[in-house]
């Protein structure tokens, strides 16, 4: 193998044969060539020196056969608290500088194969035990004739400290941002209940006073009932902050729901105009997240038109050809599309404002009156949707948004079944558990009166021992999620290990059955959220007590 002259020992070996020789026994030309290639691989070796002490990342030279450090510069020793004198001879190991013997030799192995390594995280282990995030490459050297790894480090710990306050921050704003929009229903919401309320009280006195009940009072009892239970349903879709599932849905029964609450967001100095095509138009999207979409568009369209002004929202079908994507949508792929639309007679927006109104934290508002963040999470709940926003705007001339959203002609929505209330008769044994005394009492009737033997109990300690007690068979547990001692799924559990012929059926005020999807939760239980009305639990039960056994697990 050729000699190599950037070698410190053997420039070091060539010098001294070079002066033992003398400028005699040399031809005077070599001579000088030499002792001019001395002179500048000393000054490299300087060169060299005064980079790596002086580098503001983290450098380190240390031998491939037994990982022990030759040279560590003083970022290196400053930042991982030591010296050279400990250092120098020592492994990263006996340092304690890797997190674990394992990670290096896997690295090692990578860099054996590849000859280096860019650019990979990993943490390092400072003197008291805190530790810093590197970015850190590495690369095989030669020193001395000896196989060595230098390797060489960025301390990037306030950065990623950085973007990760960045990012909780973020979700912060999104947070309030939805607050925001909430906070502008609490008003209409109050009112909305207040009426719904007196409807239900005055016809309740009625019924329990001295005036006659009449089929009327009932009807109005039960509508109002319903009114209460869409507006909080639709509360709770749109305030949730876990994702939802988008399903197939009808975006004209969407737009019209979410369209009842606008009047409260955007104010009586502001008419509301909905157009809906006739005909049903099917999209699979997250209901909540469209219902936010509008929910942000309305609160603009208001700030837009603080003196009063126009908002239109419209459904419709549209075929997007060749010529509108050259033109116009460019990102959109040809085909028939489900378009909302929402327009306002608003103050409008310039070339420049259009040109960011989709970006994070970007706002023409006034400070403290906007996050920011509206028409940024609108952007990403279309795009995650699978669709298309566009926008058109003039100062003076106000603004409208269409959002663009792949039409679903492949299935159909199953009809509602008939609302007459279906009283199927039963005769299996159901053990109700259920902590509210009046909801217990009101399902314990309905569950009589259809014919089923019912077994009660105000909590699970109370369930448990009916249902070891009780001779006979159990059909189905009724039981709801939330409970003193402990909850539903766990009584559930506990009463399965004893009659593994038990079905379940949960009932809960929360907004979905997340708790029996849980790890450890019950693969065939079923969920009927509260509020529900007789003909949803007398169809709900009667369909688990009627289905095929389901054979367990192998």
């Amino acid at each position: 193998m050729p000699q190599r002259f950037d070698e410190p020992e053997s420039r070091n070996r060539l010098r001294q044969k070079i002066l033992g020789l003398g400028e005699d026994s040399i031809h005077k030309s070599h001579f000088a060539e030499l002792q001019q290639r001395i002179q500048q691989l000393e000054a490299s070796e300087h060169k060299f020196s005064l980079a790596f002490q002086a580098s503001p990342a983290l450098m380190a030279i240390s031998k491939r056969e037994d990982g022990r450090l030759l040279e560590a510069n003083q970022t290196f020793l400053q930042t991982l608290e030591l010296t050279l004198e400990e250092t120098v001879g020592k492994t990263s190991t006996e340092l304690g500088i890797w997190p674990d013997p394992e990670t290096r030799e896997r690295v090692m192995t990578r860099l054996d194969s590849a000859g280096s390594i860019h650019l990979f995280e990993f943490p390092l282990h400072r003197r008291d035990g805190s530790s810093i995030e590197a970015l850190s490459s590495m690369a095989t050297i030669e020193v001395d004739g000896q196989r060595c790894v230098l390797f060489m480090a960025i301390d990037i710990t306030a950065r990623k400290r950085a973007q990760e306050d960045r990012e909780q921050l973020q979700a912060q704003l999104l947070q309030a941002q939805k607050m925001e929009a909430i906070g502008q229903l609490a008003g209409g919401v109050a009112h909305d209940f207040n009426n719904l309320l007196t409807i239900i009280n005055l016809n309740a006195e009625m019924l329990g006073g001295e005036l006659e009940p009449t089929p009327q009072g009932l009807e109005e009892i039960l509508l109002a009932a319903q009114r209460a239970q869409d507006l909080t349903r639709q509360l709770l879709a749109f305030g949730r902050k876990q994702n939802m599932e988008p399903q197939l849905c009808d975006l004209n029964q969407m737009v019209g729901e979410t369209g009842k609450m606008l009047n409260r967001i955007i104010g009586e100095h502001i008419q509301l105009e909905m157009t809906l095509t006739p005909d049903p138009v099917l999209v699979i999207v997250d209901p909540g997240q469209l219902s936010q979409v509008m929910m942000n568009l309305a609160i603009n369209a208001r700030d837009a038109m603080p003196h009063g002004g126009h908002l239109l929202v419209e459904t419709s079908r549209f075929q997007v050809e060749e010529h509108h994507v050259r033109a116009r949508h460019q990102n959109v792929l040809p085909g028939i599309y489900a378009v909302l639309a929402m327009a306002d007679t608003g103050s409008g927006m310039d070339e420049t404002t259009l040109s960011h109104i989709f970006e994070p934290f970007f706002t023409t508002k006034d400070k403290g009156k906007g996050t920011g963040l509206g028409l940024a999470t609108v952007y990403g709940i279309v795009k995650q949707s699978g669709g298309h926003i566009w926008v058109y705007s003039e100062p003076g001339r106000g603004t409208q948004f269409k959002i663009y959203l792949p039409l679903n002609t492949d299935e159909q929505i199953a009809p509602e079944e008939a609302s007459t209330l279906s009283q199927q008769p039963g005769w299996e044994t159901i053990l109700l558990v259920e902590d509210d005394a009046t909801v217990r009492s009101v399902v314990l009737g309905a569950l009589g009166n259809w014919g089923y033997q019912v077994l009660e109990a105000a909590d699970p300690l109370a369930a448990i021992e009916i249902s070891e007690a009780y001779p006979g068979p159990i059909h189905l547990l009724i039981s709801d999620v939330v409970m003193p001692h402990f909850n539903g799924l766990e009584l559930a559990q506990r009463i399965l290990a004893r009659r593994s012929e038990v079905q379940v059926l949960f009932i809960s005020g929360y907004t979905d059955g997340a708790v029996i999807q849980q790890e450890g939760g019950l693969r065939n239980a079923a969920f009927l959220q509260k509020p529900f009305n007789m003909r949803d639990l007398n169809r709900k039960v009667r369909r688990i007590l009627d289905a095929p056994p389901v054979l367990p697990e192998s």
